[in-house]
């Protein structure tokens, strides 16, 4: 839970913001009662994101094909005004 939270995190602040960062990953362990996640210690920190991976998925899930072709809004079921059926 933990590395997806820091993962999410750096996705959005960026690698570069450790600043904000740190206090997010240290509230999400103490959240979860310390446990750092599974074959990890809270000595080694959060696992470095391989941005290869994270683009190539994201290659992967642009190429897949669209079998839905409604529209967001029809899907969340919004009418033309905008409001909630």
């Amino acid at each position: 839970m933990l590395e997806q939270v820091t993962l999410l995190a750096d996705l959005h602040l960026g690698t570069e913001n450790e600043e904000m960062r740190k206090p997010l990953a240290e509230r999400t362990r103490q959240a979860h009662g310390g446990d750092p996640g599974p074959g990890r210690s809270d000595a080694e920190g959060p696992s470095p994101i391989d941005r290869e991976k994270v683009d190539a998925l994201s290659a992967r899930t642009q190429a897949l094909p669209i079998r839905d072709h409604r529209t967001p809004g029809e899907i969340l079921g919004y009418d033309d005004s905008g409001i909630p059926r």
